[in-house]
C-alpha cells in the first residue's frame, strides 16, 4: 500500500511540474506576441546570480570599484546590441555600452569602433545620478568586441578614452581605460529575432 501511495505522489508531482512548464512557456509566448520581445522567464529565476565583474585599468575612473557586482542587462536586435550595468549605492551609477551594425546576428565576434562610417561601430558612456544631479562621461575614442555572448556569461573587451562633453576638444583631459567586462547571468532580451540568433 505504501508503494502505491508513493507512486501516486510521484505522478502528481511530475504532472504539476509539467503543468508549470507549460504555463511558463505559454506566458513567454504571450509576452513575445504582445511586446515583440523574446521573453525568457529564466531571467527572473537567475537575478540572484546576475552580477558584473569589471577588470579594467583606468586613469582614476575607479570603474572596477564602482561597477563590480553591478546588475547587468542585454537588449539585442539585428542592428543594435545595448548592454547596461547598474549599481545603486547612494544614487545610481551606470555603464552604457552599445554596438551597431547592419546585421549583428551574422558577425562573430561582434566588434566595433567609434566614429567609423561604413563599419560596425560602438559607444561607451558612464552616467551617475546622485542627489538629483547627473555626472555623465562619454567615450571620445573606443573600440571593443563581444568575445562571447551567452545568457549565462557574456564577455566584452574594450579600450578607449573617456571624458566630459565639455572636454571634447581637449584630449589632454580624457581618461584612458582598457580591460574586460564579464556579465554573469544578465537579463537578456531579444527584439525582432530569436535570442539564439545572437548567442555564440
Amino acid at each position: 500500500m505504501k508503494r502505491i501511495y508513493c507512486l501516486i505522489c510521484l505522478c502528481v508531482l511530475a504532472g504539476c511540474n509539467t503543468i508549470q512548464e507549460k504555463k511558463t512557456s505559454a506566458l513567454e509566448t504571450v509576452l513575445e506576441q504582445a511586446t515583440g520581445i523574446d521573453a525568457d522567464i529564466d531571467n527572473l529565476k537567475n537575478t540572484g546570480s546576475n552580477k558584473a565583474e569589471i577588470d579594467i585599468s583606468d586613469d582614476g575612473l575607479n570603474l572596477n570599484e564602482r561597477f563590480n557586482n553591478g546588475f547587468a542587462t542585454i537588449t539585442a536586435a539585428k542592428e543594435v546590441i545595448s548592454l547596461t550595468i547598474t549599481r545603486e549605492e547612494n544614487g545610481q551609477d551606470n555603464i552604457l555600452l552599445g554596438f551597431t551594425g547592419p546585421d549583428l546576428t551574422q558577425m562573430r565576434p561582434i566588434e566595433g569602433r567609434m566614429n567609423k562610417s561604413g563599419e560596425n561601430s560602438m559607444s561607451f558612456a558612464t552616467a551617475k545620478y546622485e542627489k538629483n544631479e547627473a555626472d555623465m562621461m562619454m567615450a571620445f575614442e573606443v573600440e571593443g568586441e563581444i568575445i562571447s555572448l551567452k545568457p549565462e556569461q557574456t564577455v566584452i573587451r574594450l579600450k578607449g578614452q573617456l571624458g566630459y562633453a565639455a572636454d571634447a576638444q581637449t584630449p589632454g583631459k580624457w581618461k584612458a581605460f582598457a580591460g574586460t567586462i564579464t556579465l554573469n547571468y544578465p537579463v537578456f532580451q531579444a527584439l525582432g529575432s530569436a535570442k539564439e540568433d545572437f548567442i555564440y
